[in-house]
């Protein structure tokens, strides 16, 4: 996924881990303390009173351009989204979550996989389908295999 472009020229990739060379590249808790070893403390002017506070700062080569700050608030909001699809939030989660669990819970019968799959899908509910189903374990049997019997 490329990254925006804000201006005339568009931002510097970042560049990927070579994963043939794996001992060059450093470690999460490496990383985060060679990023926090460069951050330095400068004197500034607050913005109410104008007195000079201590804050800190990072090097100019270690901050996000608008671009990529705007790619990864874009992210931030998509995975905010996905999160929120859970089955209290939205019906359909709610469906699909409990056909799964049923299925689960009932010992993974293939069998039953269509009329929970059916049963699932809103508005489709009202026909009968659980009939079908039970008529096919009536007829075919349980698909599972019977273990220790020859």
């Amino acid at each position: 996924m490329a990254l925006l472009t804000m201006g005339p020229a568009a931002p510097e990739r970042l560049p990927l881990p070579d994963v043939r060379r794996l001992d060059r590249m450093p470690s999460w808790p490496a990383w985060v303390a060679s990023r926090i070893e460069s951050m330095k403390d400068e004197c500034q002017p607050s913005g109410a009173d104008r007195r000079y506070r201590t804050v800190p700062t990072l090097p100019a080569n270690l901050t996000l351009s608008p671009a990529e700050r705007a790619e990864i608030e874009r992210h931030a909001l998509a995975l905010k989204d996905l999160c929120e699809q859970t089955p209290l939030a939205n019906a359909d989660c709610e469906a699909v979550v409990t056909a799964a669990l049923l299925f689960v819970v009932l010992g993974w019968q293939w069998l039953l996989l269509p009329g929970l799959v059916l049963e699932a899908i809103p508005g489709v509910g009202v026909l009968p389908f659980w009939l079908l189903v039970v008529g096919a374990i009536a007829v075919l049997g349980t698909p599972r295999p019977k273990i220790g019997q020859r």
